[in-house]
C-alpha cells in the first residue's frame, strides 16, 4: 500500500525545490495555479511536490513537474485543478518508473532515474504513441486506451513493458481529443466521450463515443491494410478507455472479430445503446477491477458483467483486486500481460515480411535503423547505400547494437 502526502506550491524555476509544508489528512491538496512571468514569457510554473512512504519504509523526496505536463488520471497530475490528486499517482502505486525528477530534500539526488524511451517508440500521426515490434516479427497489434483526462503519455510506460515481453506485437496508444466534460462543470479535458456524473452510468448518453469508436476502428483498419488480420488485434484500456474498449470491441462487425478485450477499472457505458454483435459472444474477455474503487465502483463492474452476460456473452472474466482503488497494481499488470500472451501467441509464420532495405527510401531506412538502435553507427553517412548496407548487415546478424 502506498501512502502519498502532497503539497502544491508555486516556485519561480523548474530546478528550484520549494519549501514544503506537508499536509496529511482525509483529502489531498489541490490548487488552481495561474500563469507567472519568467524572463518576459508567460509560463505555467505550477509544481507538485510529493513525499511518499512505500511498504512501511519512509522515503522522503520531492516530485517536481510543470503543471502543463499534467493530466487527470496519469502520474503527471491534473489538468483540472479541481480533481483530487490521489488518482494522479497510479505510476507510484503500480511501481513503474515515471518521467519525474525525484529528489531527496536533504541529499539533493535523484531517487529514480528518468527512463529512456525504447528505440522502437515513436509518436505517430496526430495523437498516437506507437511501440513498434522488432523488425520482421510484427504479427499482432494491441491498442491501449487511457482514462478520462489522461493522454497516451500516461500509459506508454505500461505499453513498453508489455512490448518487451511481447516483441511480436505493435502497441498503439492513442490520445483522446479534448472535450467538455459535464461532470467537471464543462471543463475541457481529453476524453473519449462526455460523462455526466459519478452515479449509476448505465443511462448515460455518452456524447462523442461514436466518434471515438470510429477513431479506434480507423486505427484497426490501417493495421489491417498492413496485413494484420482482425483476429490478431486486441483492444484494451483503463477506466473510460476500458469502457470504450468494451463498448467498441463487442459491437464490431463479425468480420472484425478481435483476439480479445482487456478492461481495467472500466464499465459498460450507456446500457440502452449497447448491442452485442451476434458471433462475438466468445471473444476472450478480461475485466480487472479494484474492490475499493471510489470512481468506477466495483458494483458497476459486477453490473456490467451481469448485463453483458444477459445479452448472451460467454466467458466474461471479472478479476477483483481487494482494497485496490481507481488505479492499477503490479499484480494486475502482470495478470493482464499473461492474458494478452494467451490471446496473441507468438507465431513467426504470421509475421509481416520486412521490406528489403534496397527498396526503402532514405527516410524509411533512417527510421528502421533508429528502431534497431543503430543511430550511433551512422555517424558520417552521406550516401543511401551506406544506410542500406548497415541495415542489411544488421538483419544478417553482422552488426550489433
Amino acid at each position: 500500500m502506498v501512502k502519498i502526502l502532497i503539497v502544491v506550491k508555486i516556485c519561480p524555476a523548474r530546478e528550484q525545490i520549494p519549501d514544503a509544508v506537508w499536509h496529511s489528512g482525509k483529502e489531498l491538496v489541490s490548487v488552481d495555479v495561474g500563469h507567472l512571468s519568467d524572463h518576459g514569457r508567460d509560463i505555467d510554473l505550477g509544481h507538485v511536490c510529493v513525499m511518499w512512504e512505500c511498504l512501511g519504509k519512509a522515503r522522503g523526496g520531492f516530485l517536481c513537474c510543470p503543471k502543463s505536463k499534467f493530466s487527470s488520471h496519469s502520474p503527471r497530475g491534473p489538468q483540472n485543478p479541481l480533481f483530487p490528486l490521489q488518482r494522479m499517482f497510479r505510476a507510484l502505486q503500480v511501481g513503474l518508473k515515471s518521467p519525474f525528477l525525484l529528489r531527496s530534500p536533504s541529499l539533493h539526488r535523484n531517487f529514480w532515474q528518468v527512463p529512456e524511451r525504447m528505440a522502437r517508440t515513436e509518436t505517430t500521426g496526430r495523437n498516437c504513441i506507437t511501440v513498434h515490434p522488432e523488425e520482421g516479427k510484427h504479427s499482432a497489434t494491441i491498442i491501449v486506451c487511457h482514462g478520462l483526462g489522461d493522454s497516451a503519455d500516461g500509459w506508454i510506460d505500461v505499453a513498453e513493458s508489455w512490448a518487451r515481453a511481447m516483441p511480436w506485437v505493435k502497441f498503439i496508444v492513442p490520445s483522446a481529443a479534448s472535450r467538455a466534460i459535464t461532470m467537471n462543470g464543462g471543463f475541457e479535458m481529453p476524453g473519449w466521450y462526455d460523462i455526466v456524473g459519478l452515479d449509476d452510468r448505465s443511462g448515460e448518453s455518452c456524447e462523442g463515443i461514436d466518434d471515438s469508436i470510429q477513431e479506434i476502428r480507423d486505427i484497426m483498419a490501417t493495421e489491417h491494410a498492413l496485413g494484420i488480420p482482425y483476429n490478431r488485434m486486441m483492444l484494451s484500456g483503463f477506466s473510460q478507455g476500458g469502457a470504450l474498449s468494451l463498448f467498441c470491441g463487442l459491437q464490431l462487425p463479425i468480420e472484425e472479430k478481435l483476439a480479445g478485450i482487456l478492461v481495467m477499472s472500466g464499465y459498460c457505458p450507456g446500457y440502452s445503446k449497447f448491442k452485442l454483435t451476434p458471433g462475438l459472444e466468445d471473444v476472450p474477455f478480461l475485466h480487472c477491477h479494484g474492490t475499493a474503487d471510489p470512481v468506477v465502483r466495483y458494483e458497476w463492474a459486477k453490473k456490467t458483467k451481469a448485463h453483458v452476460e444477459g445479452l448472451g456473452f460467454k466467458g466474461y472474466e471479472l478479476k477483483e483486486y481487494p482494497g485496490m482503488q481507481h488505479s492499477a497494481c503490479p499484480e494486475e499488470i502482470q495478470y493482464a500481460l499473461d492474458f494478452l500472451k494467451r490471446c496473441l501467441v507468438d507465431d513467426p509464420s504470421l509475421a509481416l515480411k520486412a521490406k528489403d532495405p534496397s527498396e526503402m527510401t532514405v527516410k524509411e531506412l533512417k527510421k528502421a535503423i533508429a528502431a534497431a538502435g543503430l543511430n550511433s553507427k551512422t555517424l558520417g553517412f552521406n550516401e543511401k547505400s551506406e544506410f542500406v548496407n548497415l541495415l542489411t548487415a544488421h538483419r544478417e546478424g553482422n552488426v550489433f547494437v
